[in-house]
């Protein structure tokens, strides 16, 4: 912990100015400091801000506060190694130590964003899948299952992989040959834990913003923008809806690198068809959305495979790399929100070639490179791990290096740096797991289900 905290503590003082990100980060901040919530991003950011960052008044009580966050999920992710996985010591630790270097990670512990704290849910939401299959006890999987949801409401994109750990979660059981009785018990617990909270959260954003239940508030916007390429004047037809508004759609609807201009921009698929202007307007998005994947249910698949050789195009990756940095934009408004909120000014932050940000431009085909790598890696650790008796473990390690990847893959509506702030952790822990000698774990952890005491259901 103490060279966490002494890492975290270099970096502050290589660069203690915070930043800002589009819209994205004048919306959390005019929430933290009104009573409003963003229909379109994390409302429970401006919370974490208005409870742990305003009341400090400080211009480096933002980044002390994501820091510390980032010195928890760089723990989190030394003591799976340690406890469960059963890595030597100084591996672990220089695993933890790499994690809290990551340019991603130090460069977004600086942004007005929610990576940091969304990075600390998940890797809390994996310790804690962790620790389920290795215990069965059913509180690892009620901590699961609210990590999972803290961390959606955090980071909306990683909803595809918490929806499918905080189900399949138990059937991992299985694996360590726990009778089926009782692995059906888990698994009704589990779905019951997951409709409850998850449908408590969609009843929640329904009775705040006046919409149906969903994740989000503008979730058929958000839908209707990732499918946007895909869309056809029959499936308006289909919704009663003049096709010809799609000719005044000024950004050409057919290329995938539009899908942010169709989203955000005047005159984009959105906007013509105003589903930004009220609930009605985004259900009717969203069914737009799901004719558009209905009718091409490959549609996905290309779409990815367009945003992964996005990222080795010299042009549109530069772009990309460009805008994850904030550079050359104006932030007037957002600053002085800034003010008053974090007391730091931050005028002119976007022209500043900062230690945190010269990282990431620096480090950025690194955060791909454990993109690509994240499922052969995840395997590899798997196939190890399951050679030295933590077979349900490694599971749950393979399943999350399939569906990170996999997710981002498929939902993201443009090739973003920042979306994949999540991979290197996952990366490091594979390849730190690949070091386990198979004499130092046999038995020890995962054990058979036959000899855990009764109480292992409590």
């Amino acid at each position: 912990m103490l060279v966490l905290i002494a890492i975290k503590a270099a970096w502050l003082c290589c660069d203690a100015v915070p930043r800002l990100f589009l819209g994205d980060s004048a919306s959390y901040l005019y929430a933290a400091s009104h009573d409003w919530l963003p229909p379109d991003r994390s409302f429970t950011y401006p919370w974490l801000l208005r409870c742990l960052v305003m009341p400090w008044q400080s211009p480096y009580a933002l980044i002390v506060v994501q820091s510390l966050a980032g010195v928890a999920s760089a723990w989190l992710l030394w003591s799976v190694l340690r406890r469960r996985f059963g890595v030597s010591g100084w591996i672990a630790v220089l695993a933890a130590a790499l994690f809290a270097c990551d340019p991603a990670q130090v460069f977004y512990e600086r942004m007005v964003m929610a990576e940091a704290f969304g990075g600390l849910a998940l890797m809390a939401a994996f310790a804690a899948t962790i620790e389920y299959v290795a215990t069965l006890r059913v509180r690892w999987l009620v901590a699961l299952e609210v990590c999972g949801l803290a961390a959606v409401s955090l980071r909306l994109n990683l909803l595809p992989v918490m929806l499918v750990m905080g189900a399949v979660a138990p059937l991992l059981l299985l694996l360590r040959q726990v009778e089926m009785r009782r692995v059906a018990a888990h698994v009704l617990c589990a779905l019951v834990l997951l409709c409850g909270l998850h449908g408590g959260y969609r009843q929640f954003v329904s009775s705040e913003f006046d919409t149906s239940p969903a994740w989000s508030a503008r979730s058929g916007m958000m839908e209707l923008g990732l499918v946007a390429p895909l869309v056809k004047p029959a499936q308006l037809a289909a919704e009663n809806i003049d096709p010809g508004l799609l000719d005044r759609v000024r950004f050409k609807l057919s290329d995938p690198d539009t899908r942010n201009e169709q989203m955000w921009s005047p005159h984009g698929l959105i906007d013509v068809l105003g589903a930004n202007a009220d609930a009605s307007g985004d259900i009717l998005a969203g069914r737009i959305a799901q004719h558009a994947a209905h009718d091409d249910p490959f549609g996905l698949v290309r779409l990815g495979v367009r945003n992964l050789e996005d990222y080795f195009g010299s042009r549109v990756a530069h772009a990309t790399l460009q805008s994850d940095l904030a550079e050359d934009r104006s932030y007037a408004d957002a600053a002085a929100v800034a003010r008053s909120v974090l007391n730091a000014s931050v005028e002119g932050t976007q022209q500043v070639e900062s230690p945190t940000r010269r990282w990431f431009r620096f480090a950025a085909p690194w955060l791909v490179a454990c993109w690509l790598a994240l499922p052969l890696l995840g395997a590899l650790a798997f196939w190890r791990l399951r050679r030295n008796g933590r077979i349900a473990e490694a599971g749950v390690l393979l399943l999350y290096a399939l569906g990170l990847p996999i997710s981002h893959f498929l939902f993201s509506a443009t090739p973003s740096y920042r979306y994949l702030h999540p991979m290197p952790a996952f990366a490091l822990i594979a390849i730190a797991a690949l070091s386990v000698p198979r004499a130092a774990t046999s038995g020890k952890t995962s054990g058979a289900a036959e000899n855990l005491p009764d109480q292992a259901w409590a």
